[in-house]
């Protein structure tokens, strides 16, 4: 009675046919992302194979690809160059606003305390240097 049905498989066959049936898979998997990441590129430019190719269906398209990649990276260039001009003049406006706002409150600070509002003139003068040192360190911390 240790004999199996012809259509029934022993243990070990049923674990080794489950193997090959995954390493089969595994293997299939494997060639699917092969043939996916072959084609894979980065950049302006298609490769110099579909360049001939497109040169081949059109006369003059390969050079046509190439310019419009160089205008292409001319634009991002001046883009960026923009957005660098754009950040500073912020950033300049910035450091004018609080120097300004900061001789006000001094010079209001100033005027309470020559007044007889000594109280009121350092509260002012002292949450101005509290806002100061807190926007330069928070200023610091986001570079």
């Amino acid at each position: 009675m240790s004999e199996h049905p012809p259509d029934l498989k022993k243990p070990e066959e049923q674990a080794l046919a489950a193997e090959k049936a995954e390493s089969a898979q595994e293997a299939s998997s494997t060639e699917v992302r092969l043939a996916m990441s072959r084609h894979l590129r980065i950049g302006p430019l298609p490769p110099p194979d579909d360049l001939q190719e497109y040169e081949s269906v059109m006369p003059g398209a390969a050079d046509r690809i190439i310019t419009m990649a160089e205008l292409c990276i001319a634009h991002q260039q001046r883009m960026g160059e923009q957005q660098a001009k754009r950040d500073s003049r912020h950033s300049l406006l910035g450091v004018c606003s609080g120097l300004l706002v900061t001789i006000l409150v001094v010079g209001l600070s100033s005027w309470l305390v020559n007044n007889g509002h000594g109280i009121y003139g350092t509260v002012l003068a002292s949450t101005n240097l509290v806002s100061l040192v807190a926007v330069f360190v928070v200023g610091s911390k986001r570079q």
